[in-house]
């Protein structure tokens, strides 16, 4: 009876020691497979890790090579704004130079402008269109402007005025003379009943006021719109003398 008592208790004992060694092995392989989740985990933040490290290398190259760049742009902008400071200083220099010698010809009475109209002819002209006598053979004193067509006197006194015009055959053309926005005189070419050119000439000797601006214009009498060029029609002027 004590030998079978022995036996189970034995029996039971061996039974509690192998489930406790069993669940110690259950544990272990338990830690083991989440050691190996948090070694995959740790795998994957690693190769996360290495792909933004290389991201970065890459940022800092571009944003080294970006440096580089904006260093040469500097240094182009530098060199342009060199370059422009010289340029602007030359053209301030002509500028005061021009000046400078268009007051001491001003000054000195020098005065005087020979221009034609360059074009074969000029055509299709409307009332009261100012004629711009575009080639300059001479212009001292720049007192005439050959893209607006107007002289401005830079000096009050007399001045004197010559208009040449010439038209086709049969064309007949008037053009007058304006001062300060009035029309003065005008000047007539006929060739409206002869097949040839024909040409006239009229001068004027005005009193002008510092200032004062003088333009020739198409009429809105008998105008056919057409004068002939090849500086066949020019316009000429000069300072007489001053007046006070």
């Amino acid at each position: 009876m004590l030998l079978f008592l022995w036996l189970v208790l034995y029996s039971v004992a061996a039974s509690i020691h192998g489930i406790k060694e069993e669940s110690i092995l259950q544990n272990i392989m338990n830690e083991i497979t989440e050691l190996k989740t948090r070694q995959s985990s740790c795998d994957l933040h690693a190769a996360k890790i290495t792909e933004f490290e290389a991201i970065v290398a890459d940022l800092q190259k571009r944003n080294d090579e970006l440096k580089k760049e904006n260093l040469q742009i500097r240094k182009g902008m530098n060199r342009l704004n060199e370059n422009i400071h010289n340029e602007n200083k030359e053209y301030n220099e002509d500028i005061k130079n021009n000046k400078s010698r268009y007051n001491r010809m001003v000054a000195g009475g020098q005065v005087a402008f020979t221009v034609g109209i360059s074009t074969p002819d000029l055509t299709h002209l409307g009332d009261h269109h100012t004629i711009v006598f575009d080639k300059p053979i001479t212009n001292i004193g720049n007192a005439y402007s050959h893209t607006t067509g107007i002289f401005h006197a830079p000096l009050k006194g007399i001045y004197v005025f010559t208009l040449t015009l010439m038209v086709v055959a049969r064309h007949e053309e008037y053009l007058e003379i304006v001062v300060d926005g009035n029309v003065l005189n005008d000047i007539l070419a006929d060739a409206s009943s002869v097949d040839d050119f024909v040409s006239t000439t009229k001068q004027w000797v005005l009193d002008l006021n510092f200032g004062s601006e003088v333009w020739i214009r198409t009429t809105s009498n008998n105008n056919m719109g057409e004068i002939h060029g090849y500086m066949h029609t020019a316009f000429s002027g000069y300072l007489l003398f001053e007046t006070e």
